[in-house]
C-alpha cells in the first residue's frame, strides 16, 4: 500500500513537471496588470461601476477612493442594456433573445490630459426563453448581464494595460 501511494505522488509531480514545462498554466482571475499606476473611477451613476471596481481590484489594479488620489481616472460615460427577439415559436411567443451589453470609456491623467480616448466595448449573448418560469429567466438574463460587464471590464483592463501598461507609477 506505500508503495502505491508513492508511485501515484511519482506520477503527480511528473505530470506537474510535464505540464508546467510545455508552458501549461490555469487560467485564473488575474489578467496579467503590468505596471498600471493607482486608478480612480468615476462613473457613480451607472449600474456597473461597482462590478468593474471589484473585477479591477481582483486583477491587481490599485483603485483609490479619491480623484486626486489616482494618477490615472478611468472615464465610465455610458452603459447600455438591450433586449432584442432572436426566436418566436409557432404561437408567436419568444423563444430566443439575444441579450446586449455596452459600455463607453476614457482614460485621463489626473490634470485631465486624455490618454485613451473614447472607447466602446459591445458584447452580445443569446438567451433561451421560456414564458414557464419567468421570475428564473429573468434571473438568468440578469446573470448574463453580470457575466458580460465582467468581461467588459476585464477587456478595459486589458486595453489600458496595453495602451498605458509603462507608465510609471506618480
Amino acid at each position: 500500500m506505500r508503495g502505491s501511494m508513492q508511485r501515484r505522488l511519482f506520477v503527480l509531480v511528473l505530470c506537474g513537471l510535464f505540464l508546467s514545462g510545455c508552458g501549461f498554466h490555469l487560467r485564473g482571475s488575474q489578467l496579467g496588470v503590468q505596471s498600471l499606476p493607482p486608478l480612480y473611477i468615476k462613473g457613480e451613476d451607472l449600474k456597473g461601476v461597482d462590478v468593474i471596481y471589484r473585477v479591477m481590484r481582483q486583477a491587481g489594479v490599485s483603485v483609490v477612493g479619491r480623484g486626486e488620489e489616482g494618477a490615472l481616472v478611468l472615464h465610465l460615460i455610458s452603459e447600455k442594456r438591450e433586449r432584442r427577439v432572436l426566436s418566436v415559436n409557432t404561437a408567436g411567443k419568444v423563444q430566443e433573445y439575444e441579450l446586449h451589453y455596452e459600455v463607453v470609456f476614457a482614460v485621463e491623467d489626473k490634470d485631465g490630459k486624455v490618454l485613451m480616448p473614447e472607447q466602446r466595448i459591445s458584447l452580445i449573448r443569446d438567451f433561451d426563453y421560456s414564458g414557464d418560469d419567468v421570475l428564473a429567466k429573468e434571473s438568468e438574463a440578469e446573470d448574463l448581464y453580470r457575466a458580460m460587464l465582467e468581461e467588459a471590464a476585464g477587456q478595459i483592463i486589458m486595453r489600458m494595460n496595453a495602451q498605458l501598461g509603462q507608465m510609471p507609477a506618480k
